[in-house]
């Protein structure tokens, strides 16, 4: 899973009605770290550059520009057995 995935996710969900064009957050786990969208980000209209890959347990320069759901998305991580 990449960037491209997450690209294509956000297309999907807004295609198939599940989001509207400005809702909703998407990330994956890539081993201790994840990518996720940036805040503010369109998901029908998702690009490389709205994606940031930050740590799931530890912030560093990119988490800033992470979504302002990244706290949710990192605590799934860790209470679940979701891998890549």
């Amino acid at each position: 899973m990449d960037i491209t995935d997450i690209i294509r996710a956000g297309r999907y969900f807004h295609d198939a009605g599940l989001v509207t064009a400005a809702s909703g957050n998407l990330s994956i786990r890539c081993g201790d770290r994840l990518l996720i969208t940036c805040t503010g980000s369109v998901l029908r209209n998702l690009c490389e550059s709205d994606i940031v890959t930050t740590g799931i347990d530890a912030d560093d320069d990119n988490t800033k520009r992470a979504s302002s759901e990244l706290a949710v998305h990192r605590e799934i991580y860790r209470r679940t057995a979701v891998k890549t």
